[in-house]
């Protein structure tokens, strides 16, 4: 999602109209006309139907592949950003090849003209690359990257991280098109996860010849906020402890946010979770263990029960923790998921730290803004709230 906004983000800045589909929702020249998760052909269909639109930027998550095909018959840039074990068990994919597969086909309707985006970073995405259309281009936080090398010496293009800059390299002299800490959303280069989102914009936009200019202004004017980028680390300071505000659904996205939390505090890590309930008993539990080895304190909700019993889903959460040491006195649930940031904002303290996962994102950071309303004014937070 991050990538997506950050690259129709750009090409706007740089006067073009752009249609933009995925998570959150449809966008036309920046006006949010669906909202709701649009990741899937319906979205994609939006976008391509309007007539005022000149780049037409398309998330595409794997479910609505599988389930409803692409949306469009061909692309002139295609992403890959990871390939991850977190779906595996669901929809009938049942090993990470077969899921590599199905997250391949947005690179591999690449036209011959057009360029396909792969992360060097990781060795599935790059066994991939074969499928992909057109040309390639990687992208790397390693500058050393033994991929990177070989593609450059072949005379391929890559955008790497070097000296905290982000560098496009090929046959011709490099281009730096910024410093990764001028990227607001890298946090001062804290989220090295965005960092990862950056250059793999960096050559979307190259692929499609954006000067390095207007990348550079485009990037360089992107922040982590709950306007341009909801629900996606999106840093709330309440004076006295921070909150952060973020879909990190699976065990990777936890993992990489648990890197910078202590770079960003001190104090003690609560987290407001949920887990996903289509996905398998085992992998919920990784998804609690992995809770558990980044957070001082886990409230789980029920947000996402999906075919599940309700409570069953938390459950499954808790008990990972529980085998992955967190002591019982530092896992609660509570159902609701407004009352479980409710409940979040009950025992922070001055110097805490204090993150809340979203999936629906508008109603959960309505209540997060309604907290640090409250406490501007002075009163007490809201607590045991109905929802």
């Amino acid at each position: 999602t991050t990538t997506a906004k950050l690259i129709a983000h750009t090409l706007k800045y740089s006067g073009k109209v752009v249609g933009l589909a995925g998570t959150t929702g449809v966008e036309i020249d920046g006006d949010c006309v669906i909202s709701g998760d649009y990741s899937g052909p319906a979205g994609a269909g939006v976008v391509l139907r309007e007539p005022t639109v000149d780049h037409a930027v398309l998330e595409v998550a794997r479910g609505g592949i599988l389930r409803r095909g692409l949306g469009f018959d061909e692309c002139d840039v295609g992403i890959l950003l990871n390939v991850d074990a977190d779906h595996i068990g669901t929809d009938g994919v049942e090993t990470l090849e077969e899921l590599a597969l199905v997250k391949s086909t947005v690179v591999e309707v690449v036209r011959s003209s057009g360029v396909a985006v792969l992360n060097a970073d990781d060795p599935t995405v790059v066994e991939l690359t074969e499928r992909a259309g057109g040309a390639v281009i990687y992208f790397s936080m390693d500058s050393e990257n033994a991929t990177v090398r070989e593609h450059l010496e072949a005379g391929g293009t890559a955008v790497v991280l070097e000296g905290g800059d982000v560098v496009i390299r090929s046959r011709k002299p490099d281009v730096r098109a910024l410093a990764a800490l001028n990227a607001p959303i890298t946090l001062q280069g804290v989220a090295t996860f965005n960092t990862a989102n950056v250059l793999a914009a960096v050559a979307a936009l190259h692929g499609l010849g954006i000067p390095a200019q207007v990348i550079r202004n485009g990037i360089s004017t992107f922040h982590p906020s709950a306007s341009q980028n909801p629900g996606r680390m999106n840093v709330i300071d309440f004076v006295a402890f921070k909150v952060i505000v973020d879909y990190a659904h699976n065990v990777p996205a936890v993992e990489a946010l648990g890197r910078a939390l202590p770079l960003m505090s001190a104090g003690r890590k609560i987290v407001v979770a949920h887990g996903t309930g289509n996905r398998t008993d085992e992998n919920i539990r990784e998804f609690g263990a992995a809770l558990a080895a980044v957070y001082d304190h886990v409230i789980l909700a029920d947000l996402d029960p999906r075919t599940r019993a309700p409570g069953e889903t938390p459950d499954l959460v808790r008990l990972g923790a529980l085998e992955a040491g967190l002591p019982p006195t530092s896992v609660e649930i509570v159902r609701a998921p407004l009352e479980a940031i409710d409940r979040g904002f009950e025992i922070v303290r001055a110097g805490d730290l204090l993150v809340v996962q979203v999936d629906e994102v508008d109603p959960m950071l309505d209540r997060v803004m309604e907290h640090f309303e409250r406490r501007a004014e002075g009163q007490p937070s809201r607590a045991g709230l109905s929802t």
